[in-house]
């Protein structure tokens, strides 16, 4: 099926995506930390977001991905990476991924216009779906950070200060 052969063209095609999407990352004046991580570290995020898709797309391996997103996020709270621009960089992929879907050369049909507009339904939902997952990681990391409880002073008494 033709929306089974765009999926597989982004999986294909995942090191020119990941190469125009951290280019735009460089460029983006809203993500200056991310943009400053290295080639290899940005394009492997890539490439394991279009792995992702494909699993996303064709197995649906939800809970899988839930995990694999939280935790993700998780790690990126704790190299204290702004959340905004985990958000961005997401909306960043997503955008490339279509741009590289509609440079594609098909003769249009009314059927590959279709099939086009599934394929970028599924990775609006895909990037939302991977947003909300970053995000729940994320901020799991940061309400641990907030809310450490240690005594006020060693001799044991109930008196509890937050950090």
């Amino acid at each position: 099926m033709l929306a089974t052969k765009l999926v597989h063209i982004v999986q294909k095609h995942r090191d020119s995506i990941a190469a125009a999407a951290v280019r735009r990352m460089r460029e983006d004046p809203a993500t200056p930390a991310i943009g400053a991580l290295s080639d290899s570290i940005l394009s492997t995020w890539g490439k394991e977001l279009a792995g992702s898709f494909r699993l996303w797309s064709e197995a649906a391996e939800h809970e899988t991905l839930a995990r694999r997103f939280f935790e993700f996020g998780q790690e990126r709270c704790k190299q204290q990476l702004p959340l905004a621009e985990l958000i961005r960089v997401c909306h960043i992929w997503r955008e490339c991924s279509v741009s590289h879907l509609r440079d594609q050369g098909f003769q249009f049909t009314s059927l590959d216009i279709y099939m086009e507009e599934e394929v970028e339904h599924e990775l609006a939902a895909f990037f939302d779906f991977a947003a909300y997952h970053i995000t729940r990681g994320y901020e799991n990391v940061r309400t641990q950070k907030s809310v450490h409880v240690i005594p006020h002073d060693s001799k044991k008494r109930f008196h509890w200060r937050q950090y």
